[in-house]
């Protein structure tokens, strides 16, 4: 078994804020960080060890590679209210020529007061109620707002109308698409002076006009044996397990993560610490931060976390 850290890729957008630059040493407006990702809109590469500048994928065996490239892990830095919009599941991405559909989870890990995000619809609409609300630009007020705290998660199945607020610092993990619907967005206009893209018709056939209710599926195994070693298990879907891992909450500041005999992907969210995971060879890694990412092609030994910190850990259903 071998972990190994991963060097994230920055994305801007003219929502993005100044919280995510430091982490990769820019001073630039930076929207996302994707810290795990194979996808050919920007690719991780690893840092140090024998694999050091290699592409996730490549980095791999063949078969954790594959179970990784399912998922992306991404930080988003919200300065301003992002557009509302809505993902395809996988029927309609296939359909569409695209390999996969979009269900995702997002993980509060910072907020200003009053800070705020958008999920679903606040009551069930027909076809010909949604389309009214979208041309009389009412659709924000057609949907459930959800005031935010650190530690919250939102599970967003593909088709859930959705937007995050102005002021949220969020680790989603998701399917590893690109593939967004825009349907609302405050009139506002991109670098050529023009109002951004709508994609109403695509929209419109994927949505998923039900009232939205935020839940955590029925336990897998995997599940199941992060929730005994006593992680808290914050999604459980079709597409993969995320869970908490707060090293203040354990005695002595440690947490010992069990071999799950799975691929992990390993998010530092908050705080600082070191992870061990083979006390013969000495491996592991000294010093984590916020927005340090990690990942192994399958945990066959314990891992175990140390310090002051909050992190994801999160399993991709094979």
């Amino acid at each position: 078994m071998e972990i190994i850290k991963l060097k994230p890729v920055g994305k801007d957008a003219l929502w993005g804020g100044d919280k995510l630059g430091k982490l990769i040493g820019v001073e630039d407006r930076l929207a996302e960080l994707w810290l795990l990702s194979t996808h050919e809109d920007g690719q991780s590469l690893v840092v140090g060890g024998k694999s050091d500048g290699l592409t996730l994928t490549n980095a791999l065996p063949t078969s954790g590679a594959q179970a990784l490239a399912s998922i992306l892990v991404k930080l988003i830095d919200a300065k301003q209210d992002l557009s509302v919009q809505v993902h395809p599941d996988d029927a309609y991405a296939q359909k569409t020529g695209q390999a996969n559909g979009k269900t995702e989870a997002w993980y509060i890990v910072d907020c200003e007061p009053n800070a705020k995000i958008y999920c679903g619809l606040k009551s069930k609409m027909t076809t010909q109620e949604f389309q009214a609300v979208l041309q009389k630009g009412e659709l924000v007020q057609a949907m459930q707002a959800f005031d935010v705290k650190k530690g919250d998660c939102f599970f967003i199945p593909a088709g859930t109308v959705h937007a995050i607020g102005a002021g949220c610092v969020i680790c989603e993990v998701q399917q590893n698409s690109n593939t967004t619907y825009r349907l609302f967005d405050y009139g506002r206009v991109g670098q050529d002076g023009l109002p951004r893209p709508l994609h109403l018709s695509d929209g419109l056939q994927v949505a998923t006009l039900d009232k939205y209710a935020n839940q955590v599926a029925s336990k897998s195994q995997t599940a199941k044996q992060l929730d005994k070693a006593g992680a808290k298990v914050l999604v459980d879907c079709a597409y993969f397990v995320s869970a908490e891992i707060d090293t203040t909450k354990c005695p002595q500041n440690e947490f010992v993560l069990p071999a799950l005999g799975t691929p992990l992907a390993i998010t530092v969210v908050r705080g600082t610490g070191m992870l061990s995971y083979d006390s013969v060879d000495n491996q592991g890694f000294g010093f984590l931060q916020f927005g340090d990412s990690l990942c192994t092609d399958k945990v066959t030994k314990p891992i175990k976390f140390l310090g002051e910190m909050t992190v994801l850990v999160s399993i991709p259903k094979e």
